[in-house]
């Protein structure tokens, strides 16, 4: 992707009011700096005069938020997952889950300052300092989303593309809207093309942080690039108050035998809320199957049975009613009706995401 100093800071500048950072604020840097979204991240801190402390890897991160007390944090989802089920575990083990449940269920009325206090244990796992969360690459777990806000964070979704510098949508640090990624930033036109009846279509992006073009590669840049917008491969609404919704990419949609379109992340997201399953990959498989591929988290799998070790039997059954969770939720057209367990883990970018494929 061919991308100019003016796409770059043109996002700058636009990602900018939605972050608010200054001149008092750390971010503590984990994701590698080639990629576009820690590159954006880097920059903004030097944009507003801030500082920048390197992790030593997703190893050491425990002990960099304590040693750096970083005030934002740049994350991709897989990591402030892990942490979200280490929290909810300590809780559970310190007996505290109910309690954190009706409170949490309460944020809505508690001010943010008190529920800094009310988990300052949390925050003080995070350095004591820790205000805002940039999330970004993937989509977030719904839950994972609600309870760091209930704790007292300010968690801020955004979406983009190499293409795009990255960043074109995000939700505002003052303005979040739950489970959506926000609204377009100020310089960015967007639209959603070829919408359903259900409002979703394909999002197409207009703006100075769009790319030059592939390099040397005229034909798929015309793919992509049609009277000045870019079209993204994404799918996703808009709703009522403007903001947008990603309900997966158009390559991986699963369209089944009657019309019904399946949209595995959709499904990966409640999978992911299982505390059984640590990562997850829906695909269609001989016609219209639906197959779950799982890598379990046998550790909490032993903790939760109260045991060191767990038999391939218990992971299968432990598995199999996490499915079954899922399949109440969901119509019947989207059940998930055979299950694959590995036992290695799915091969990943460098920003943690599972290669499809």
């Amino acid at each position: 992707v061919m991308r100019s100093q003016k796409n770059i800071c043109s996002d700058l500048v636009g990602v900018y009011p939605c972050i608010k950072a200054d001149e008092n604020d750390r971010s503590l840097s984990v994701l590698p700096l080639h990629h576009t979204y820690e590159c954006i991240a880097f920059l903004m801190m030097i944009y507003c005069g801030g500082s920048i402390a390197f992790s030593g890897g997703i190893r050491t991160l425990k002990e960099d938020f304590s040693f750096f007390r970083p005030t934002v944090f740049v994350s991709v989802p897989i990591i402030l997952e892990r942490f979200h089920k280490l929290i909810l575990k300590k809780m559970s083990d310190e007996g505290k889950q109910k309690k954190a449940q009706f409170i949490t269920g309460l944020s809505g009325i508690i001010s943010e300052e008190n529920r800094r206090k009310i988990f300052s244990d949390i925050h003080s796992f995070f350095g004591g300092r820790l205000q805002k969360i940039v999330v970004g690459a993937a989509g977030l777990n719904g839950e994972t989303e609600k309870d760091f806000t209930a704790f007292g964070f300010r968690i801020i979704v955004g979406y983009g593309l190499t293409e795009c510098s990255p960043i074109v949508i995000c939700n505002n640090v003052n303005d979040i809207a739950s489970e959506s990624i926000g609204k377009p930033l100020s310089n960015a036109e967007v639209k959603i093309e070829g919408a359903k009846e259900d409002g979703v279509g394909e999002i197409c992006i207009k703006g100075p942080m769009v790319m030059l073009g592939y390099y040397k590669n005229k034909e798929e840049t015309e793919k992509v690039m049609k009277n000045g917008w870019f079209h993204t491969g994404d799918l996703g609404y808009k709703d009522r108050y403007g903001n947008y919704h990603i309900t997966g990419r158009s390559k991986n949609v699963i369209v089944t035998r009657n019309g019904k379109n399946i949209y595995p992340e959709e499904l990966e997201q409640y999978l992911y809320k299982h505390s059984a399953i640590k990562e997850a990959i829906v695909t269609s498989e001989r016609g219209d199957i639906i197959t779950a591929h799982i890598f379990p988290d046998e550790k909490e799998i032993a903790r939760r049975l109260r045991k060191d070790t767990v038999t391939s039997a218990e992971i299968k059954k432990a598995v199999t009613q996490a499915i079954r969770d899922v399949n109440k939720r969901i119509p019947s057209y989207k059940h998930i009706r055979d299950t694959v367990i590995r036992k290695e883990e799915f091969e990943k970018t460098t920003t943690q995401k599972i290669k499809r494929h």
